[in-house]
Protein backbone atom coordinates (compact mmCIF):
# COMPACT_ATOMS: atom_id res chain seq x y z
CA UNK A 1 0.00 0.00 0.00
CA UNK A 2 3.14 2.62 0.07
CA UNK A 3 3.89 2.42 -3.62
CA UNK A 4 0.54 4.34 -4.46
CA UNK A 5 -2.17 5.98 -2.79
CA UNK A 6 -5.14 4.16 -1.40
CA UNK A 7 -8.14 4.85 0.29
CA UNK A 8 -10.31 3.22 3.11
CA UNK A 9 -13.94 3.72 2.91
CA UNK A 10 -15.42 2.52 6.06
CA UNK A 11 -18.97 0.94 6.02
CA UNK A 12 -21.88 2.02 8.18
CA UNK A 13 -22.95 -0.41 10.73
CA UNK A 14 -21.43 -2.89 13.74
CA UNK A 15 -18.48 -3.73 14.14
CA UNK A 16 -14.57 -2.09 14.42
CA UNK A 17 -12.36 -1.25 11.32
CA UNK A 18 -8.79 -0.56 12.70
CA UNK A 19 -5.85 0.54 10.35
CA UNK A 20 -2.25 0.35 12.34
CA UNK A 21 -0.12 1.92 9.47
CA UNK A 22 -0.50 -0.42 6.35
CA UNK A 23 -2.30 -3.17 8.26
CA UNK A 24 -6.14 -2.91 7.96
CA UNK A 25 -8.73 -4.90 9.45
CA UNK A 26 -12.38 -5.86 10.03
CA UNK A 27 -13.68 -7.41 13.29
CA UNK A 28 -17.66 -7.95 13.65
CA UNK A 29 -17.89 -8.11 17.10
CA UNK A 30 -16.81 -5.58 19.00
CA UNK A 31 -17.63 -7.19 22.29
CA UNK A 32 -15.09 -9.42 21.73
CA UNK A 33 -11.99 -7.28 19.76
CA UNK A 34 -9.58 -7.35 22.07
CA UNK A 35 -7.52 -10.83 21.74
CA UNK A 36 -7.06 -9.20 18.07
CA UNK A 37 -6.49 -5.66 18.88
CA UNK A 38 -3.89 -6.94 20.70
CA UNK A 39 -2.30 -9.24 18.19
CA UNK A 40 -2.94 -6.53 15.33
CA UNK A 41 -0.82 -4.01 17.45
CA UNK A 42 1.84 -5.77 18.88
CA UNK A 43 2.81 -8.44 16.20
CA UNK A 44 5.33 -6.94 13.54
CA UNK A 45 3.50 -7.45 9.67
CA UNK A 46 5.32 -9.77 8.65
CA UNK A 47 4.44 -12.41 11.93
CA UNK A 48 1.29 -11.08 11.64
CA UNK A 49 -0.48 -13.63 9.47
CA UNK A 50 1.15 -16.84 11.17
CA UNK A 51 -0.05 -14.90 14.82
CA UNK A 52 -3.74 -14.43 13.49
CA UNK A 53 -3.82 -18.24 12.23
CA UNK A 54 -2.47 -19.22 15.47
CA UNK A 55 -5.25 -17.44 17.27
CA UNK A 56 -7.70 -18.40 15.54
CA UNK A 57 -6.93 -22.46 15.89
CA UNK A 58 -5.63 -21.93 19.36
CA UNK A 59 -7.60 -23.33 22.85
CA UNK A 60 -9.29 -20.06 22.85
CA UNK A 61 -10.70 -19.88 19.49
CA UNK A 62 -14.39 -20.18 20.00
CA UNK A 63 -13.56 -16.48 21.43
CA UNK A 64 -12.28 -15.17 18.63
CA UNK A 65 -15.14 -13.24 16.81
CA UNK A 66 -15.18 -13.35 12.46
CA UNK A 67 -12.81 -10.90 11.21
CA UNK A 68 -10.88 -9.91 7.70
CA UNK A 69 -6.93 -8.59 7.54
CA UNK A 70 -5.45 -6.88 5.01
CA UNK A 71 -1.59 -7.24 5.66
CA UNK A 72 1.66 -6.12 3.72
CA UNK A 73 3.43 -9.18 1.75
CA UNK A 74 6.15 -8.08 -0.68
CA UNK A 75 4.36 -6.05 -3.21
CA UNK A 76 0.80 -7.76 -2.81
CA UNK A 77 -1.58 -7.89 0.51
CA UNK A 78 -2.07 -11.18 2.59
CA UNK A 79 -5.81 -11.26 2.37
CA UNK A 80 -7.07 -13.24 5.60
CA UNK A 81 -10.82 -13.70 6.65
CA UNK A 82 -12.73 -15.76 9.39
CA UNK A 83 -15.56 -16.94 9.77
CA UNK A 84 -18.65 -15.23 8.09
CA UNK A 85 -16.63 -12.29 6.95
CA UNK A 86 -15.85 -12.48 3.32
CA UNK A 87 -13.85 -10.20 0.65
CA UNK A 88 -14.68 -8.91 -2.71
CA UNK A 89 -11.39 -8.58 -4.50
CA UNK A 90 -11.74 -5.97 -7.97
CA UNK A 91 -9.17 -6.11 -10.59
CA UNK A 92 -9.22 -5.11 -14.04
CA UNK A 93 -12.78 -5.34 -14.63
CA UNK A 94 -12.79 -9.03 -12.97
CA UNK A 95 -14.45 -10.14 -9.32
CA UNK A 96 -14.07 -12.88 -7.19
CA UNK A 97 -14.87 -13.39 -3.56
CA UNK A 98 -12.82 -15.10 -1.04
CA UNK A 99 -14.54 -16.39 2.36
CA UNK A 100 -13.39 -18.95 4.68
CA UNK A 101 -15.82 -21.27 3.66
CA UNK A 102 -16.26 -23.13 7.23
CA UNK A 103 -12.63 -23.52 7.81
CA UNK A 104 -11.12 -21.68 10.64
CA UNK A 105 -8.45 -19.20 8.53
CA UNK A 106 -8.24 -18.40 5.05
CA UNK A 107 -4.90 -16.56 4.24
CA UNK A 108 -4.47 -15.90 0.43
CA UNK A 109 -1.76 -13.86 -1.24
CA UNK A 110 -3.49 -10.61 -3.68
CA UNK A 111 -1.45 -8.95 -6.22
CA UNK A 112 -0.61 -5.23 -5.97
CA UNK A 113 -2.44 -4.00 -8.92
CA UNK A 114 -6.40 -4.79 -7.53
CA UNK A 115 -8.38 -1.63 -8.02
CA UNK A 116 -10.49 -2.43 -4.72
CA UNK A 117 -11.04 -4.70 -1.84
CA UNK A 118 -14.15 -4.84 0.33
CA UNK A 119 -14.34 -6.46 3.31
CA UNK A 120 -17.43 -6.90 5.61
CA UNK A 121 -20.06 -10.21 6.75
CA UNK A 122 -21.94 -12.23 4.10
CA UNK A 123 -25.03 -10.50 4.85
CA UNK A 124 -24.00 -6.81 4.83
CA UNK A 125 -25.79 -4.78 2.18
CA UNK A 126 -22.20 -2.41 2.46
CA UNK A 127 -22.27 1.26 2.22
CA UNK A 128 -19.21 3.24 2.42
CA UNK A 129 -19.94 6.46 4.38
CA UNK A 130 -19.19 9.28 1.51
CA UNK A 131 -15.53 10.77 1.87
CA UNK A 132 -14.46 8.72 4.76
CA UNK A 133 -10.93 7.49 4.68
CA UNK A 134 -9.30 5.72 7.77
CA UNK A 135 -5.20 7.26 8.20
CA UNK A 136 -5.23 5.70 11.74
CA UNK A 137 -6.64 3.96 14.78
CA UNK A 138 -9.93 2.25 15.75
CA UNK A 139 -13.39 3.35 14.80
CA UNK A 140 -17.03 1.46 14.56
CA UNK A 141 -17.85 0.26 11.25
CA UNK A 142 -19.53 -2.81 9.66
CA UNK A 143 -16.26 -3.11 7.45
CA UNK A 144 -14.33 -1.04 4.68
CA UNK A 145 -13.23 -1.01 1.49
CA UNK A 146 -9.84 -0.21 0.38
CA UNK A 147 -9.39 1.27 -3.07
CA UNK A 148 -7.21 2.67 -5.60
CA UNK A 149 -7.40 6.60 -6.11
CA UNK A 150 -8.52 5.77 -9.24
CA UNK A 151 -11.25 4.25 -8.38
CA UNK A 152 -12.13 6.25 -5.76
CA UNK A 153 -15.35 8.12 -7.26
CA UNK A 154 -16.67 4.59 -7.91
CA UNK A 155 -16.78 3.15 -4.36
CA UNK A 156 -19.99 4.99 -3.43
CA UNK A 157 -21.60 2.00 -5.07
CA UNK A 158 -21.99 -1.10 -3.18
CA UNK A 159 -19.74 -4.16 -4.84
CA UNK A 160 -21.43 -6.64 -6.24
CA UNK A 161 -23.13 -9.19 -3.81
CA UNK A 162 -23.40 -12.85 -5.25
CA UNK A 163 -25.14 -14.88 -3.36
CA UNK A 164 -23.97 -16.96 -0.09
CA UNK A 165 -24.80 -19.61 -2.17
CA UNK A 166 -22.92 -19.03 -5.35
CA UNK A 167 -19.67 -21.09 -5.82
CA UNK A 168 -16.32 -20.23 -7.00
CA UNK A 169 -16.85 -20.48 -10.73
CA UNK A 170 -14.27 -22.37 -12.83
CA UNK A 171 -11.79 -20.90 -14.50
CA UNK A 172 -12.16 -20.51 -18.19
CA UNK A 173 -8.89 -18.76 -20.00
CA UNK A 174 -6.27 -20.29 -21.15
CA UNK A 175 -2.53 -18.94 -20.78
CA UNK A 176 -0.99 -18.03 -24.32
CA UNK A 177 2.55 -17.55 -26.11
CA UNK A 178 3.29 -15.26 -28.95
CA UNK A 179 4.03 -18.63 -31.00
CA UNK A 180 0.56 -19.02 -30.84
CA UNK A 181 0.95 -21.97 -28.43
CA UNK A 182 -2.37 -21.84 -25.86
CA UNK A 183 -2.65 -24.14 -22.62
CA UNK A 184 -5.83 -24.16 -21.12
CA UNK A 185 -6.24 -23.59 -17.27
CA UNK A 186 -8.44 -26.72 -16.43
CA UNK A 187 -5.18 -28.56 -15.02
CA UNK A 188 -1.96 -28.31 -13.28
CA UNK A 189 1.27 -27.24 -15.53
CA UNK A 190 4.75 -27.57 -14.68
CA UNK A 191 7.09 -25.11 -16.46
CA UNK A 192 11.00 -25.95 -17.17
CA UNK A 193 13.11 -27.03 -19.06
CA UNK A 194 13.16 -30.63 -18.46
CA UNK A 195 9.50 -30.83 -16.08
CA UNK A 196 9.01 -34.19 -16.76
CA UNK A 197 11.54 -35.08 -14.36
CA UNK A 198 8.55 -33.65 -11.52
CA UNK A 199 6.68 -36.35 -9.98
CA UNK A 200 3.87 -34.78 -10.40
CA UNK A 201 4.02 -35.23 -14.22
CA UNK A 202 5.01 -38.58 -14.34
CA UNK A 203 2.09 -39.48 -12.32
CA UNK A 204 0.22 -37.75 -14.59
CA UNK A 205 -1.38 -35.35 -12.22
CA UNK A 206 0.36 -32.38 -14.06
CA UNK A 207 1.03 -31.13 -17.58
CA UNK A 208 4.68 -30.54 -18.59
CA UNK A 209 5.12 -26.97 -20.50
CA UNK A 210 8.62 -27.27 -21.82
CA UNK A 211 11.31 -24.67 -22.64
CA UNK A 212 14.24 -26.27 -23.68
CA UNK A 213 16.49 -23.89 -24.98
CA UNK A 214 16.14 -21.78 -22.51
CA UNK A 215 19.71 -21.27 -19.86
CA UNK A 216 17.59 -19.22 -17.74
CA UNK A 217 15.08 -21.58 -17.33
CA UNK A 218 15.76 -24.32 -14.37
CA UNK A 219 14.74 -27.99 -15.08
CA UNK A 220 11.24 -27.58 -13.05
CA UNK A 221 10.98 -23.92 -12.86
CA UNK A 222 7.58 -23.02 -11.66
CA UNK A 223 4.28 -24.13 -10.96
CA UNK A 224 0.69 -23.58 -12.27
CA UNK A 225 -2.43 -24.34 -10.71
CA UNK A 226 -6.47 -23.71 -11.09
CA UNK A 227 -8.51 -23.39 -7.09
CA UNK A 228 -11.31 -21.84 -6.20
CA UNK A 229 -11.87 -20.24 -9.40
CA UNK A 230 -7.83 -18.64 -9.00
CA UNK A 231 -5.42 -19.05 -11.46
CA UNK A 232 -1.90 -19.30 -8.87
CA UNK A 233 1.34 -19.07 -9.86
CA UNK A 234 4.32 -20.12 -7.72
CA UNK A 235 8.57 -20.70 -8.19
CA UNK A 236 10.31 -23.93 -7.70
CA UNK A 237 12.97 -21.72 -5.98
CA UNK A 238 14.91 -21.30 -8.72
CA UNK A 239 18.01 -19.03 -9.56
CA UNK A 240 16.49 -17.09 -12.29
CA UNK A 241 13.37 -16.70 -10.57
CA UNK A 242 9.49 -15.60 -12.05
CA UNK A 243 7.99 -12.66 -12.44
CA UNK A 244 4.62 -11.13 -13.25
CA UNK A 245 3.17 -7.86 -14.35
CA UNK A 246 0.03 -6.20 -14.76
CA UNK A 247 -2.27 -6.31 -17.84
CA UNK A 248 -0.69 -3.49 -20.54
CA UNK A 249 3.02 -3.03 -18.04
CA UNK A 250 5.81 -4.77 -18.14
CA UNK A 251 7.13 -3.78 -14.82
CA UNK A 252 7.74 -7.41 -13.71
CA UNK A 253 7.26 -8.49 -9.56
CA UNK A 254 9.42 -11.50 -9.34
CA UNK A 255 6.96 -13.91 -6.75
CA UNK A 256 8.52 -16.47 -5.00
CA UNK A 257 7.42 -20.26 -3.99
CA UNK A 258 4.16 -19.50 -1.99
CA UNK A 259 1.53 -19.18 -4.46
CA UNK A 260 0.55 -15.73 -5.89
CA UNK A 261 -2.84 -14.90 -7.68
CA UNK A 262 -2.64 -14.61 -11.53
CA UNK A 263 -5.64 -12.26 -12.45
CA UNK A 264 -6.89 -11.86 -16.22
CA UNK A 265 -4.86 -9.55 -18.60
CA UNK A 266 -1.38 -10.68 -16.57
CA UNK A 267 2.04 -11.90 -18.01
CA UNK A 268 3.76 -14.40 -17.00
CA UNK A 269 7.54 -14.61 -17.58
CA UNK A 270 9.60 -17.45 -17.24
CA UNK A 271 13.31 -16.61 -18.36
CA UNK A 272 12.86 -15.46 -21.90
CA UNK A 273 8.90 -16.81 -22.55
CA UNK A 274 6.04 -14.60 -21.60
CA UNK A 275 2.47 -15.77 -20.82
CA UNK A 276 -0.54 -14.09 -21.15
CA UNK A 277 -3.21 -15.17 -19.13
CA UNK A 278 -6.41 -14.49 -21.61
CA UNK A 279 -9.89 -15.08 -20.61
CA UNK A 280 -12.64 -15.14 -23.56
CA UNK A 281 -15.23 -12.10 -23.42
CA UNK A 282 -18.19 -14.70 -22.55
CA UNK A 283 -16.53 -15.99 -19.58
CA UNK A 284 -15.87 -12.80 -17.93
Amino acid sequence: MEQKRHYVAIGRGEGLVARFGDVLAYIADAARARPLLQVLTTAPPPALPHALATLASGPESDTVPPFGALVPAGDGLHLIVRGEVIADVEAGGGHRRVSAGGRPLVDEIVAPWFDRITICTATTTFVPCAETDLVAGVVPGAGFVLQASRARSAAQQPPPQAPATTRARPVTGALTADDGAAYPLDRTYIIGRNPMVDPAVTSGAATPISLPDDPQVSRVHAYVTVNGGMVLIRDAGTAAGTHIAAPGDHVWTQIGDQPFELLPGCYLRIGQKILTYEVSPQSQ
